[in-house]
């Protein structure tokens, strides 16, 4: 038994939705309720959350409700399952319930395109029925992780950062060569790539407590970061650059 499913009490039983009989092809079935559990833990989003495109109310609930998935009752094997996948139609009907804004079938084909386009929503699976083809939703991701900006893009590569950070340790210490600088000045931003590989690790093996509690992984993100730099690589580099900078003048 995986983590979405669990047995079910008899007053549950009468109470609790039902699985769709278009869910009939075991399949179709296996690669809708499987999703969530082959699904990418955490997507890097290097790039700063885009408030705009993912806070938008309609948007937001898709998001929230492909995270947290609906209970359903398998008669079959009288087990819960957990659903982390919608059609256009089932995601209109739940999200109706959540909002007072009114909102057409229309709006949500809308932004679920937005949602795809933008890379948080992807077509899983997909069923004819009759004439129509019935696409089903599900997120790329549990997790997404705005970062802000790459660091290869905005540090390390960045001339002007690096230039500054030359002139200055030269007029510091002519003594120092180039190269020396160099592998200084790379070392700062490995340490700082394996404070966020490590944060990003941690974060992927408390998975089902960070989804749980609904937390902003970008405040958690960026408190462990903080921490992070307290290790003693990454003071060992600091502290070099602060002696050779002559920080604090004393």
């Amino acid at each position: 038994m995986n983590s979405s499913q669990s047995k079910v009490s008899s007053i549950k039983k009468g109470r609790i939705r039902k699985i769709p009989k278009q869910f009939s092809d075991p399949k179709f079935k296996k690669k809708i309720l499987t999703h969530w559990q082959e699904l990418l833990v955490i997507k890097e989003i290097p790039e700063p959350m885009p408030e705009k495109l993912v806070q938008q109310e309609v948007r937001s609930a898709i998001l929230d409700i492909l995270r947290k998935g609906i209970e359903e009752y398998n008669e079959n094997l009288d087990l819960v399952e957990v659903r982390h996948v919608f059609s256009a139609k089932e995601l209109y009907k739940l999200i109706k319930e959540r909002i007072s804004v009114q909102i057409k079938i229309s709006n949500i084909y809308f932004h679920l395109n937005r949602l795809k386009d933008s890379g948080y929503v992807q077509i899983v699976a997909s069923i004819k029925e009759g004439r129509q083809i019935t696409h089903f939703y599900g997120r790329t991701a549990r997790l997404f992780l705005w970062t802000g900006e790459p660091l290869d893009k905005t540090e390390v590569t960045n001339d002007s950062v690096h230039h500054n950070f030359m002139t200055l340790l030269q007029h510091f210490n002519p003594n120092l060569t180039s190269e020396t600088i160099n592998v200084l000045y790379r070392s700062f931003f490995q340490a700082k790539q394996e404070n966020h590989d490590q944060v990003k690790k941690w974060m992927e093996k408390n998975i089902e407590i960070l989804t749980e509690l609904n937390v902003d992984t970008r405040d958690i993100y960026k408190f462990l970061m903080l921490i992070d730099r307290c290790d003693s690589k990454t003071i060992e580099v600091s502290n070099k650059i602060l002696t050779l900078f002559n920080f604090p003048d004393e």
